[in-house]
């Protein structure tokens, strides 16, 4: 199993270098991305002490050892964190994500409390990574199982949220994104699979069992592919994973009464935010700014974004989405007529009107007005 170091170095590289592309290149779903960099950077961090351990450098591989360890309890909570922002509208970072990152964050802490108070030698003494025997201890067994049990709850949590989302989508008749989303649930499921043979692993290790470095190899392999495969999801379908996030979500609706049953708006209240709403739309135009979510609006009304999406659902009958693309659209039109646009194209009036991907643009004003952008264009050319 010489190979397996290299391939173990690959797998690393190639993971930082998506995690470095994903967190700095400009994207529409950026703040997504940015989750699903440090899920690939802490994901590398263990494939990283598997090739110390495989390369014999022992002044690296105990720190390295038990900080990955500590810091790949997060990779559950990072890719739960990481579909939400792909499956909802939420973007800001909330009291949930903090108390999904806590154990993860105390764990890291207090290694590197122990490394810097030197207490590397005791936790070589207490906490080796192999006993005489070569066999893992028990509680280097037990670090490792219990990080699997998390993830792999984690890593349900997330499927069962994609596998949600698509049947909702097609339940509203949209159907952008499918096969992206399933393609994400192909890799959940994948990665599922791994974890199992992972497990057999760590069987075959305790009982000192036939067929031990196989496995090993076969499960280090399994993890490159699987950062190999996300690479491939992420790079190939950047736009579409964007429409999901900002169109087709937003179509999904639900029945107002159950959603805001316990509200405190009064009808007055309503009526009263909405006109407020609607003056600021006019007068500040924020549609333009084509990564506004409802908080960022809700933030400038000085309201909550829950009361924002009920004024929008129940005095308008409109998602908050579909409102901020009726601007949009209206901005459009306008754009797409005045003489000093002849010059430009149809994206970049749409882009600079606010919207951000040319799918949604052409599905929401075809709909919307029952002719292409071209076509209501050539109409009031003259």
């Amino acid at each position: 199993m010489s190979m397996l170091p290299a391939i173990l170095l690959t797998g690393v590289i190639q993971g930082l270098f998506l995690a470095l592309i994903l967190a700095f290149a400009r994207s529409p779903h950026q703040k997504a991305n940015r989750w699903l960099a440090g899920f690939l950077i802490v994901f590398c961090l263990p494939l990283f002490a598997s090739y110390l351990v495989q390369r014999q450098e022992t002044g690296f591989v105990y720190p390295v050892f038990y900080i990955a360890q500590a810091l790949s309890t997060a990779m559950g909570p990072l890719l739960l964190i990481y579909v939400q922002r792909l499956t909802t509208i939420k973007s800001q970072f909330s009291k949930a994500d903090f108390w999904h990152l806590l154990p993860a964050g105390y764990l890291a802490f207090g290694i590197m409390f122990l490394l810097l108070t030197g207490g590397l030698d005791a936790l070589r003494t207490h906490l080796p990574l192999s006993n005489p025997a070569g066999q893992k201890p028990f509680l280097v067994s037990l670090m490792g199982w219990s990080k699997g049990a998390v993830f792999v709850f984690y890593l349900i949590w997330a499927r069962r949220q994609l596998t949600a989302f698509s049947r909702a989508m097609a339940a509203s008749g949209d159907h952008s994104g499918l096969q992206q989303v399933a393609a994400l649930r192909l890799l959940t499921t994948y990665f599922l699979v791994a974890l199992g043979i992972s497990g057999a692993g760590f069987l075959l290790a305790h009982f000192q069992l036939p067929f031990m470095n196989t496995v090993d190899f076969i499960t280090h392999l399994a993890a490159i592919f699987f950062v190999f495969g996300v690479a491939v999801v992420v790079i190939r379908h950047p736009v579409v994973l964007n429409e999901i996030q900002e169109e087709a979500v937003a179509r999904i609706r639900v029945k107002p009464q159950a959603q805001y049953g316990t509200s405190s708006l009064t009808e007055e209240d309503k009526i009263l935010l909405l006109a407020s709403l609607q003056d600021f739309m006019t007068t500040e135009k924020p549609y333009l700014d084509n990564e506004l979510k409802a908080e960022d609006l809700a933030r400038q009304l000085k309201v909550t974004p829950h009361h924002l999406s009920q004024v929008t659902n129940e005095c308008l009958g409109l998602t908050f989405r579909s409102f901020i693309n009726g601007y949009r659209l209206a901005e459009v039109k306008t754009g797409l007529i005045v003489p000093q646009n002849a010059h430009k194209t149809i994206l970049a009036v749409a882009l600079e009107a606010g919207f951000n991907s040319k799918a949604v643009f052409n599905r929401v004003f075809k709909e919307t007005e029952g002719v292409t952008p071209l076509q209501y264009r050539q109409a009031h050319k003259n």
